[in-house]
């Protein structure tokens, strides 16, 4: 019943509305151009398959128990985050890609991370829609922050047991306050928020991604950023390696990506005289770190 439900709304989806297929194709030529188009086609139609059963499972987090969340989801930690995440005493930001269940994984984090949870968004165009998802995100004790009141929310609580997440990989609103950065080989603009924050308060910073596993379950995979001086001391640094690691991993399993987002409309407004680029030898070593933190996580999955 669950597979019939999934693929009606699949077909509705791709082939009745045709919600975003030509964007959906084209970025996914924009980052794979070596592949064929039979390959396209076939990512294409597994995107939409997935975007399918998660907008299932985001539909049903208003009514799902914590019992149900904690039998679907489950931590696997890489690479000392564990430690940085449990025993850290102050706050640790923890950045997250649109990829897999973000929205169930945030449910499991405030049920099961052992801290306050404050989430960052960026309000919603449709505000019905945006009152729902933020009534569903807040079900366990989460606080919801919008972008522009994070900094105060910060001053207030960085000494405080609280994890920031941001959900940052999709466009900047303020190209000029961003930087800019590759990202599938070609420029794109990325937030720089969480960087200036984790280096003005020296704040610990985890990344964590919701892998989809057997039987409608995901396998939350959480990585240490913050292991390198240069998070810290070289600015570009962990928004360029928060960009590769996104990159390695939606290269891994590119169907549960958010593909529909245009994500590289703004890649030829960039200016030199205006826009901030990262350096390319601090492009070259984030990517090289990324590269190493992910090897563990591809070896090791458990």
């Amino acid at each position: 019943m669950r597979g019939l439900l999934e693929g009606t709304i699949t077909f509705l989806i791709r082939d009745v509305i045709r919600y975003r297929r030509e964007v959906v194709y084209n970025n996914l030529k924009l980052a794979f151009p070596e592949k064929d188009d039979v390959w396209f086609r076939e990512m294409q139609n597994r995107f939409y398959a997935f975007f399918s059963r998660f907008l299932l499972e985001v539909a049903e987090m208003i009514n799902l128990s914590a019992r149900d969340i904690e039998g679907r989801c489950r931590f696997i930690w890489h690479g000392g985050a564990y430690e940085v995440f449990k025993e850290y005493r102050g706050a640790v930001i923890m950045l997250v890609p649109h990829y897999g269940n973000w929205e169930l994984a945030g449910l499991f984090l405030a049920l099961r991370g052992g801290r306050q949870v404050v989430a960052v968004y960026k309000p919603l165009s449709l505000s019905l829609f945006n009152r729902l998802v933020n009534r569903a995100r807040s079900r366990f004790g989460t606080v919801l922050v919008p972008m522009a009141s994070v900094y105060r929310s910060i001053v207030r609580g960085y000494r405080e047991k609280i994890v920031y997440v941001f959900i940052a990989d999709q466009n900047p609103v303020h190209l000029s306050a961003c930087y800019w950065t590759p990202f599938f080989g070609r420029l794109v603009p990325a937030f720089s928020g969480p960087e200036k924050i984790a280096m003005k308060w020296k704040l610990p910073v985890v990344y964590a991604w919701a892998d989809p596993a057997e039987n409608s379950s995901y396998d939350i995979h959480v990585i240490n950023l913050s292991g390198s001086n240069k998070v810290y001391k070289e600015p570009g640094y962990l928004t360029a390696l928060y960009m590769s690691v996104s990159e390695l991993i939606v290269s891994n399993k590119p169907p549960y990506w958010l593909w529909t987002h245009r994500r590289w409309k703004h890649s030829k407004k960039f200016n030199p005289a205006v826009h901030r680029l990262i350096p390319s030898d601090i492009v070259i070593d984030s990517y090289l770190h990324a590269r190493r933190l992910l090897e563990e996580v591809y070896r090791h999955p458990e």
